[in-house]
């Protein structure tokens, strides 16, 4: 069983070296790439605000704080007042935001089939629904 742990571990190492580098090429950070994602998926259907940020990447508030004031330097993202409540922020991409999202999604579409092109379908599908169980079995 020790064996399992140091395997997802080296998996994970590699994967996340391989994003790193795709990232880079956008002058973005991982978990940057990562908020993005989260707020252009999550907008579609409901307002997203820093704090669901913080409890879906299951960061502190200090390291998303940074990361989207980056993000909004760069014109990838705006806070906006909501109505309800002054003191809340909106998280919305902006137009650049959106286009540098999609764009490198689609690289890391691309980077992944390579990364993944010796498993089979039934492979990766049986591989993904493992991951899941071991991941909510583990939280």
């Amino acid at each position: 069983m020790k064996q399992i742990g140091k395997l997802i571990h080296m998996v994970d190492v590699k994967l996340k070296r391989n994003i790193d580098l795709l990232a880079a090429q956008y002058n973005l950070t991982t978990i940057q790439f990562i908020a993005m994602e989260c707020i252009y998926l999550e907008s579609q259907d409901k307002e997203v605000f820093q704090r669901d940020l913080e409890k879906a990447l299951d960061v502190r508030r200090s390291t998303i704080s940074n990361g989207l004031g980056i993000l909004e330097k760069k014109g990838y993202l705006r806070r906006e007042s909501v109505h309800e409540d002054a003191r809340l922020k909106k998280l919305v991409l902006t137009p650049e935001g959106i286009q540098v999202y999609q764009d490198f999604k689609k690289h890391l579409e691309q980077v992944e089939a390579e990364d993944f092109q010796m498993l089979s379908q039934e492979e990766l599908c049986v591989l993904t629904e493992l991951l899941e169980r071991l991941c909510k079995n583990l939280a």
